[in-house]
């Protein structure tokens, strides 16, 4: 009885591990299959896969922004035909990992929409360029936290060592000893004024949120889906936009010349900095 019983299980074991590989893809299953869509001219399903893959990242506690991964999705996206999105993920891909062939393609795929835009509105007054807002946020974060704590613990041990060499001056002669304490001042002054510029931008901009518009056929005059829309053509897909508040699944947008809308929050991609 025993034998047979484990052969029943052996047999459900074979037949329930390939349902449940298939209902719970690895991560490396789910990246071949996005590459073999990609591969077989399929961009909309590889989209599907790379974000079903972004997903698995965020709940294996792994980081979603991934460079490979950003740069993938942009070209899925853009081969599926949404160039607002391909823009987000090469601006997300850019913050993490700049690189001026990245932003020239951001430049690129921005002119392409303008094109578009301009044939059916010559008199659209594009906005160019970001925010102060958006470029205090950008410098802020350039540096990570544990940079940040590096430096701070650069500081911390000029100062340990000034103090030092402070003393044992009667083991250091007169000259020596002030060229020493003044290379280390300077040291000291110079990471302590890095320190703090980081540090008050951190501050000033800690609760910014910014974003690219992927959609912008919906945006309307308030947070009401009955609410009148607004028809602007230099909302184009692609730009960078300051989120100031959210309710009921709305967005309220500002745009760098200080233009104010609101539209559905999923038709936003949420720039995330380094840290």
């Amino acid at each position: 009885m025993k034998p047979i019983f484990v052969k029943l299980c052996a047999l459900l074991f074979c037949i329930l591990s390939p349902i449940h590989a298939l209902a719970n893809p690895s991560l490396d299953a789910l990246e071949n299959m996005a590459k073999s869509y990609l591969d077989d001219d399929k961009p909309e399903l590889a989209l599907n896969i790379y974000q079903q893959y972004q997903s698995l990242l965020e709940t294996q506690n792994y980081n979603p922004l991934n460079p490979q991964l950003l740069f993938n999705q942009a070209i899925a996206a853009y081969r599926a035909g949404h160039t607002g999105l391909a823009i987000a993920y090469l601006k997300q891909l850019n913050i993490i990992q700049e690189s001026s062939v990245v932003s020239d393609a951001i430049n690129k795929l921005r002119l392409t929409i303008e094109h578009k835009v301009y044939q059916n509105a010559p008199d659209t007054a594009f906005i160019r360029g970001y925010s102060k807002d958006y470029n205090l946020w950008a410098h802020a974060h350039r540096m990570t936290k544990p940079q940040l704590h590096g430096l701070m613990l650069a500081l911390w041990t000029a100062i340990f060592l000034l103090t030092g060499f402070s003393l044992a001056k009667r083991h250091i002669s007169k000259n020596k000893l002030n060229l020493i304490l003044l290379v280390f001042l300077s040291l000291i002054c110079i990471l302590f004024c890095i320190i703090a510029c980081y540090a008050y931008q951190r501050i000033q901009s800690e609760h910014m949120t910014f974003a690219v518009l992927i959609n912008n056929h919906t945006l309307r005059s308030s947070d009401d889906p009955n609410a009148p829309p607004i028809h602007d053509n230099a909302f184009v897909e692609g730009l960078t936009l300051r989120i100031l508040d959210s309710k009921n699944g709305w967005s309220q947008i500002r745009r760098a010349d200080g233009k104010i809308a609101w539209c559905p929050s999923q038709d936003l991609y949420i720039l995330k900095a380094k840290d």
